[in-house]
C-alpha cells in the first residue's frame, strides 16, 4: 500500500493506493493517525483495489480515533469491491461515503 497526504481546503487528505489488508494495516494507521491529529480527513480510496478483514478493522480504528479527537472523516471514490465491502459492513454510519475527493471536501467544508 501507497499513502500520500496533502491538505485541501483545509482538510486533509491521504490517498490510498493498493491493497489495505494486514501487511499493510499497521503503516496505514500509523501514516493517517498523524493527519488525524491536524484536522478533518478524507481518505481517498479510489486507487484501493483489495480490502481484507484486517484492513477493514485498521479503517474503524482511524475512523473512530479520529472522531475521538473530535475531528470528522469522510471517505471518498472507492472502488467497486471496497464500496461493496463498505456497503455489507456499514461503514457509513460510522462516516460518510461520496463518491468523488471533491464532494467529501464539500461535505467536510459544510458547503
Amino acid at each position: 500500500m501507497t499513502i500520500t497526504t496533502e491538505t485541501r481546503d483545509g482538510v486533509a487528505v491521504a490517498h490510498l493506493s493498493g491493497s489495505l489488508d494486514m501487511p499493510a494495516g499497521k503503516k496505514f494507521r500509523e501514516t493517517v493517525e498523524i493527519e488525524a491529529r491536524k484536522s478533518d480527513l478524507i481518505l481517498n480510496m479510489a486507487q484501493v483495489d483489495f480490502m481484507d478483514s484486517a484492513g477493514l478493522a485498521a479503517l474503524v480504528l482511524v475512523i473512530r480515533g479520529h472522531k475521538s479527537a473530535g475531528k470528522r472523516c469522510a471517505l471518498a471514490s472507492p472502488t467497486p469491491i471496497v464500496a461493496k465491502i463498505l456497503k455489507m459492513t456499514a461503514i457509513h454510519q460510522l462516516a460518510p461515503i461520496e463518491e468523488s475527493l471533491d464532494t467529501a471536501i464539500k461535505l467536510l467544508k459544510g458547503n
